[in-house]
Parts: C-alpha cells; structure tokens; sequence
C-alpha cells in the first residue's frame, strides 16, 4: 500500500506526535509500504530520511513577521495551509497514494487534497485539537463542556494571548467539512469526548499509540532509583502537583529524588533535577537508572507514549486517573491517583518506594502488558483501517 503522511512536525523537531509519525513510517516501510512525509518545517526541503521521503514545507504563515514566537517550530494553523495542501497535492499523485493520513492539523490541508484527488483520508486524534485552541480541552482546571466558541474568548488559565486564541477557534468554529474516511482515537476518552460533540461513532476506531517493544532483557532498577518525569516544563503535564508532592515526601523525611527529563537544564528545587530534554540512549538510560514513572497530568492526557516508555522498562507508574492513563495504568502495573491531589501523589510514590518488592512485581506486570501496545500489534490494526477505506 501507498501512504502518504500528513503531520504537523517530525523529528528531529519534538514532540509525542511527530514521534509517532515516525515510528509509524519506518514500521509500514518494514511491513513492505511505500511511505512519504509531509510536514511543516522553517524552509521548503525534500530529503531521504531513515530511507523515507520527507517533504518539508515552509507555511504561508511564515511569510508573516511575528507570526511565530520560534521560527524553527512552526505550527500549522487549523485551516488549510496553501504551501502545506500544494505539497501533498504533489507528493499524493507523484506517490500514486493509496490513502493519506493526516495527524494534528495538516487535517485540513489533508482533507482538501482528500477531496481533490478522491483519496480516502485517515486521521489521527491525537488530542483535542479539533474542538479546542489550545488542544487541552480544559477551562481553567475542568475539562471544557462546551466545542471552540466565542467563550473561548474568556477562557481562564490559558496560556495563549486572547488574540491568537480567538482566531484559531473562529476558524475551528467553522470547521463544519464532510467527515474523512476514518477517525482513529488514541484512547476510549478521545473517542468518547469526541462523540460527544457530534463525530460519528461508525468513523471513529480506538487504536492507542504505541513504541517498538525492546527486545532487550527487563533492567534492573536500582535500589535507590528516582523518581522520573518526563515531558515539557507545562502546568497541563501537572508538574506544579509533582513538586508539591515532593516537598510534602522531603517533609515526611523521605530522601526522594526527582529526575525531570524534558525541561531546563539546571537544578530546579530540593530533590528535583532537570536535565533537559534526553532521546535515544540517555533517555532509555534515565528509564533503567529510575525506580518509578510519575505521570501527573490535570488535563485528560490522551495517550502518553512515555508511560508505555516506561513500562517497556520494567517501570511501575503512577499516573493521574484521566484521559488515556486509564486505558493503559491498571492495579497491576502502577497506580492512579486523583487529578491534581499532592497529597495522594505523594502517598502512591511512598508506598512504592519503600515496598520494592511490590514496585518490582507492578514494573514486571507493566512490561508484559506493554505487549498491547508494541508496533508488532498496533501497526496491522492501522493498515486493516487503511484496507478498509480502499475497499470502501
């Protein structure tokens, strides 16, 4: 099969999702798929990349001074972007494309190529990003009742300007197109929450995200490990809830240590360290040297790769009890604690690490059922859906 991929970043840019897009190319191109990227990047680039053809496209946005706060991290508006639907245009017909799959907002450039070309489309819900400007959902610290609107407008605790925010739902408020082929949700509460206002439940399947299983023996943690967190320096993540939680374990007199992989490089605080963001070998080395994962997030995180990260490494979890930490962390192999509790947080990880031997049975679980979500298992199911938009 033919698979054009439609996606807002990839790497080396970072990110869960242009991750994903990745690990996605290099396992249909294994499976003996013929794969092309396109994606938004600072200038126009073609490249053989891992052996894929990445098609990079400098946005019409950019063209405009002080659009973006970083130039080298464009995003792609939630319309359709000209330069990024010409690119896939071209890429589309000089690939013979079976099927484009599209992840974030490249939908919308995507979606008309779609249509121009009578190409079945498939999209990735990869957040909520097609009811919400700022793809969390969340209004102030609940989780939003209503789709992108004029409320929007007044929408506490953001963390965008009220200018950029307004425009990106005025245009997600017309965002009104036909359905694409298929819509696959990363977790049952994307799906749910995307029923919820008006997508069809026969077009949305539930396939979770999911990384190469190691073929690796289990490490083994040491005694003393720390406590690790991994993902950016942001509220949504419930860092804020992670240092409370440690300060409450230090009060306690438990020597913790927390390792925060993916913010500042610096020390950050009493038992709190961030080293930056880590790939590859010192990231799986921040894995192995841990005792537990902490996944805090107050918003309802999707589908985090880092907890199946985690538990590929023999890691337990403790997680928040939202989003997608529900499909994933069970009694067996981690704990959930309620949204925001300091408190219960910082109880969960006390009891894993002063009983070593219940940590080490739940980290053992954990990367049994990470079979689930191995790219042997997942990647079949993503090309049954493309199989049956062809067929259809």
């Amino acid at each position: 099969m033919r698979v054009v991929v439609a996606v807002d970043s990839y790497p080396p840019a970072p990110g869960g999702v242009a991750s994903h897009a990745r690990r996605l190319a290099l396992g249909l191109t294994r499976l003996g798929h013929e794969v092309a990227i396109v994606t938004a990047a600072p200038k126009d680039d073609v490249s053989e990349v891992d052996g894929l053809r990445v098609v990079k496209v400098r946005l019409r946005l950019q063209r405009l001074p002080g659009v973006y706060q970083d130039a080298s991290l464009p995003f792609v508006p939630p319309w359709s972007d000209r330069s990024l639907a010409s690119a896939l245009r071209e890429t589309s017909r000089s690939l013979a494309a079976d099927v484009i799959h599209a992840h974030g907002w490249s939908e919308m450039a995507a979606r008309e190529v779609s249509e121009d070309l009578s190409i079945p489309l498939v999209v990735t819900l990869h957040d909520y990003g097609l009811v919400c400007p700022q793809k969390s959902h969340l209004r102030g610290d609940q989780v939003c009742d209503h789709r992108a609107s004029p409320r929007c407008w007044h929408c506490p605790g953001s963390n965008q300007s009220n200018v950029k925010r307004v425009i990106l739902a005025a245009a997600l408020t017309r965002y009104r197109s036909r359905a694409p082929s298929r819509y696959i949700a990363v977790s049952q509460f994307v799906a749910e929450h995307h029923r919820k206002w008006g997508y069809t439940a026969s077009t949305i399947e539930v396939i979770p995200n999911f990384i190469d299983y190691p073929t690796a023996a289990a490490p083994r943690h040491p005694q003393d490990g720390h406590v690790l967190f991994v993902g950016p320096d942001d509220p949504y993540k419930g860092i804020q809830v992670l240092r409370a939680a440690t300060e409450e374990l230090l009060g306690r007199g438990l020597p913790v240590r927390v390792c925060h992989v993916g913010g500042p490089a610096m020390s950050s605080g009493a038992g709190f360290i961030s080293t930056g963001r880590l790939t590859g070998a010192a990231l799986s080395a921040a894995y192995d040297d841990a005792a537990l994962l902490v996944a805090p997030a107050i918003y309802p995180d999707p589908c985090p790769t880092v907890i199946l990260e985690a538990m590929a490494h023999c890691l337990p979890v403790v997680a928040s009890a939202t989003g997608g930490h529900t499909d994933i962390v069970t009694q067996d192999n981690g704990r959930l604690v309620p949204v925001g509790s300091s408190s219960a947080l910082a109880n969960a990880i006390e009891a894993l690490l002063r009983d070593k031997e219940l940590a080490a049975k739940l980290g053992k679980n954990g990367r049994e059922r990470c079979r689930s979500f191995s790219s042997d298992v997942v990647i079949p199911r993503i090309i049954a859906t493309y199989a049956k938009v062809v067929e259809s």
